[in-house]
Formats: C-alpha cells, structure tokens, sequence
C-alpha cells in the first residue's frame, strides 16, 4: 500500500513538472516575441541563452537567439543557433529564411538560394523569399530577367510593398526602360508616403532619372530621400549629382563630402568627390580624393 501511494504521489509530482515546463515555454515564448517585436535584439539574446540553459530542447529559443545574432551581425553564430533549432525540428519558413539570409551574409550563396527556395516551398503565400531571390539575382548573379521574375512573382503576393514596387523599376531602369522605371517609382513613393515610411529608394530613383532634363525636381526627389533614408549614402550621392546639375558646386561638394562620411570606401563617391574639387580650383583636395580613389581601386578593383 505504501510503495502504491508512493508511486502516485510521484507521478502527480511528474505531472506538476511537466506543466510546470510548458507553462515556462510558454511564458519564454511570450517574451522572447515581444522583445523581438520591440527590436530588443540584446535582451532577447540574453533571454533567449537563458531560456536554452533551462531547456536544452527549446527549439524556438535557439530560432530567437539566432535572430538577435543576426541583427548584431554575429552571422557565423547565427548560422549555429539557427542550425541547432533546425535538428531540434524547427522545419517552418521562418526558419530558413533567417538561415537563408545568414547565409547569404556570409557568402554562402548556394546555401543562401537552398533555404529560401525551401522557404517558398513552406509558405507560398509569403513574398519575402521571392524579395530576396530577387535582390540576390539582381545584386550577385547581375541577372535581371530571373531578377524581375522574382520580384514579378513577390509583386503578386504584395502589391502594395514599396520595397518590391521599387526594385521592380530599379530593374527595368538598369534595363534603360525609363519610362517604365518611372511608372513603378511613383508608385512606391505614394505607398511610402502614405504609410510614412522612412525608405528613400524611390524618391532617389525619381532623382537619378530627373537629373539630367529636370535638375530641380531631381534636387527635391533627392533632399527626400535624404531625409527618409539619412544614413544611406548613395542619396547623398544622388542629392550631389544634383546640386552639380543645377552648377551649385559647393553645394554639391558638401553633399560628396556627407556621402564619404556615410561609406568611405565607396569609390565612385571619391571620383565625383575629386572631379567637383577640381571644378572648384581646389587643387590640393582634388588630388587627396583622386589619391583615395586610386587606392580604393588598387584595393577593391572596379566598383
């Protein structure tokens, strides 16, 4: 009768265990979203380690823990947390895109291309791994029609997405089909404008396409991309190409000069930088960019 009392009273305590754990999974799995939702990537590393030192079998903190890694850049480490999550089970298309882009970071990219045609495949109703495939086919592989196919296809998912609305007319700029390039900035830009996102890339496309008939409306396009996008250089760039179509030399100068403060290394940037200090008289300067510039080349070859 003891030992009989004794083994229930043992799996009540097993029972109250268990509950006890997924009422602590649960409550992990609460939190760690939210932190992610608020972009609270070093807490939710910190929770996310500690949600894993109590449960070694807890999939979606290791899935979470990657994700933080990922917006800290610590890809190498994502790629571990995220694999670790994988051959606990995790098999959904989250899963592989974040692992797909970790890839891609580190110039995996037929890895980068296997995980997110397996997100595809996981959820064919999510346009963001066709978004990347196409930024991997248009920036990687200079492929524009598998490019435009890609984005084509994100298009159909998300009409309404500025980000795929622009690189659909980036792609038809590069092609040199303005016209049709223009058609899709504008659209972006009225769907960023009414959301009031900070994503400058279209009003910067309008700039480039404008600068050389309308300078001044490129000027305008450009001064918004600046102020939605202000650490991105090339609007500054773009906001100089500008200034020097308008013959406002200094001012395009000083646009330059921001854009070198954003990417240093960005050689293009300290060839336009030279040829406006050049049109300026200000030789010594001009020589210290065409310097930089040789030396970026000696380094990275042509941009």
């Amino acid at each position: 009768m003891q030992m009989r009392f004794a083994s229930v009273v043992l799996l009540i305590l097993g029972l109250q265990l268990q509950a006890q754990v997924v009422h602590d999974a649960a409550s992990d799995a609460r939190v760690l979203l939210d932190l992610a939702r608020e972009h609270r990537w070093q807490e939710l590393s910190l929770r996310a380690r500690d949600a894993i030192q109590r449960d070694p079998e807890n999939r979606q903190a290791y899935f979470w823990l990657g994700s933080a890694e990922m917006e800290t850049q610590e890809f190498m480490q994502a790629v571990q947390s995220l694999r670790a999550a994988q051959k606990l089970g995790l098999d959904d298309a989250a899963l592989h895109e974040q692992l797909g882009l970790a890839y891609y970071r580190l110039n995996q990219f037929v890895l980068f291309e296997r995980e997110m045609n397996a997100a595809v495949e996981r959820a064919p109703q999510d346009f963001l791994p066709h978004y990347y495939l196409g930024l991997y086919q248009l920036t990687i592989r200079s492929d524009l029609g598998l490019a435009r196919q890609q984005f084509d296809a994100a298009a159909v998912l998300a009409p309404a997405d500025w980000k795929v609305m622009y690189q659909q007319g980036n792609c038809w700029e590069k092609e040199g089909q303005n016209e049709k390039a223009r058609e899709y900035y504008l659209r972006s830009a009225a769907a960023v404008e009414k959301d009031n996102a900070q994503f400058g890339w279209p009003f910067q496309g309008l700039a480039r396409l404008a600068v050389d008939k309308s300078p001044g409306e490129a000027l305008e396009c450009a001064k918004e991309a600046v102020q939605r996008t202000p650490h991105e250089y090339s609007n500054y760039l773009t906001l100089a190409h500008a200034y020097k179509a308008l013959d406002q030399t200094d001012k395009a100068i000083e646009a330059a000069k921001q854009a070198v403060a954003e990417n240093s290394s960005d050689a293009e940037t300290r060839y336009f930088l030279f040829m406006l200090y050049r049109k300026s008289g200000a030789r010594e300067a001009a020589a210290q960019e065409l310097t930089t510039f040789k030396e970026l080349q000696a380094a990275y070859g042509s941009q």
